[in-house]
């Protein structure tokens, strides 16, 4: 399981540098420090669930855009628009999972220097 959600870590965050050319950290723990901006995507929590002889996981997946210097909403929604049209719309998840749905969003001031937007999903696999 644990190699299954590094995978997933790591291919969405392969998917994200296609269409965002900042850091991407794929892990919930970063270090902004001396960055302007930076996306991270790491799960929140997940649901193992057996239906007869099959068995999947549903998580919760978070990809946040965060930005230094406390930038409006529509700076933090013009940053993350390309990942969201990326990650929204069915993005090609090789073997590492059956599907991606978006659930939601919330703007958050993570930290001194940060503001946030934070897309959530749900990803089956």
């Amino acid at each position: 399981m644990v190699d299954e959600r590094k995978a997933i870590r790591d291919h969405i965050g392969a998917l994200v540098e296609t269409v965002y050319p900042g850091r991407v950290f794929t892990t919930r723990d970063t270090d902004g420090r001396g960055l302007d901006e930076y996306v991270n995507i790491y799960f929140e929590e997940g649901e193992i669930i057996t239906e007869g002889l099959y068995r999947f996981t549903e998580a919760r997946l978070v990809v946040g855009y965060h930005r230094a210097g406390h930038p409006k909403d529509d700076q933090l929604d013009a940053g993350m628009e390309p990942i969201a049209a990326l990650l929204d719309n069915e993005p090609d998840l090789g073997d590492v999972a059956q599907g991606l749905t978006p659930t939601g969003f919330q703007y958050s001031d993570t930290t001194a220097e940060f503001s946030s937007l934070l897309h959530n999903y749900v990803i089956t696999y």
